[in-house]
């Protein structure tokens, strides 16, 4: 889609794609991105083990693939700076069905485990870290993990876990999260994942950047740069974009907890426990410092 908008001049708003190189070393001057990118969630997590939890020998999981690597490789970069030692990375691919030897390739010395992990293979991961016991070893941390939308697919032994570190949680408590996820949940049924934020946030973005230049949006360049200039309040925070098109905005490290909610009674989510504010895709390097180290690779 990014080609199709450098040929064809049709402005791109992308509102969950997340490879770091759309907003880096691909960049392309009709796409702006209002979601995330990858290492951006990565970062902040990396500095989080080290200094929060005081993990000093993390086992890193991740999914064996661009995201995975990204988030996972930024992770691991922040933590090891700050002097952290890795003491293995173990990659899976999309769609492991047998987390049991992944989780005996964990070394005995390891003082904690960082997962980053998608899709259906998700709840194997989770069923896998109880069915051997995992739990009464060692702590297990979501870099990126249990989001919003497999919550409902997990049990209470999911409470207390450190699930996400992430540009949005559901169990965030501003007011215009609580009008977002009470209006989703009165018509889903349930609470929203990032990505119904993301879709919500870019129509909200999309929005004020037309508003801001009277709806004349044949006029593109007008509109990227009302895209550009425009500072949002989401239901995520504030945001605003930066001179590479990708938001700064805040990451959340969240613990899944059971609350009370007013439309859905008791339910599983994300509820953030650190906040670290207006992060940046190049986290606290200029992007001159971190388009030189290249991307994150396996």
């Amino acid at each position: 889609m990014a080609q199709v908008s450098k040929e064809t001049g049709v402005p791109l708003v992308m509102d969950a794609a997340g490879a770091d190189t759309i907003t880096k070393w691909d960049r392309t001057p009709t796409v702006v991105r209002t979601a995330v990118s990858a290492s951006q969630i990565g970062h902040p997590f990396g500095e989080y083990l080290y200094k929060e939890l005081g993990l000093r020998n993390v086992t890193f999981i991740g999914q064996d693939y661009t995201w995975g690597h990204e988030v996972t490789l930024g992770a691991v970069r922040t933590y090891t700076e700050l002097g952290g030692k890795v003491a293995k990375i173990i990659w899976n691919p999309l769609g492991t069905r047998d987390y049991g030897a992944t989780i005996a390739a964990i070394p005995q010395d390891t003082d904690g485990v960082s997962a980053v992990v998608v899709g259906v293979d998700r709840l194997r991961m989770f069923e896998a870290w109880f069915n051997f016991g995992m739990d009464k070893k060692l702590k297990i941390h979501g870099g990126y993990w249990m989001q919003q939308d497999v919550l409902p697919q997990m049990d209470d032994r999911a409470i207390g876990l450190i699930g996400n570190s992430l540009h949005y949680a559901a169990g965030l408590d501003t007011p215009e999260n609580r009008a977002f996820t009470d209006a989703f949940a009165r018509k889903h049924k349930r609470l929203p994942s990032w990505f119904a934020e993301s879709a919500y946030t870019a129509g909200l973005w999309t929005k004020t950047a037309i508003d801001a230049i009277n709806g004349k949006v044949e006029d593109r360049a007008a509109f990227l740069k009302a895209m550009r200039q425009a500072q949002i309040k989401a239901p995520r925070g504030l945001l605003r974009m930066d001179e590479y098109d990708n938001p700064i905005q805040n990451v959340y490290i969240s613990k899944v907890q059971k609350i009370k909610h007013p439309v859905l009674g008791e339910v599983l989510t994300n509820v953030p426990i650190k906040t670290y504010e207006a992060v940046s895709q190049f986290w606290k390097w200029t992007p001159e410092e971190f388009l030189k180290r290249g991307p994150y690779k396996r």
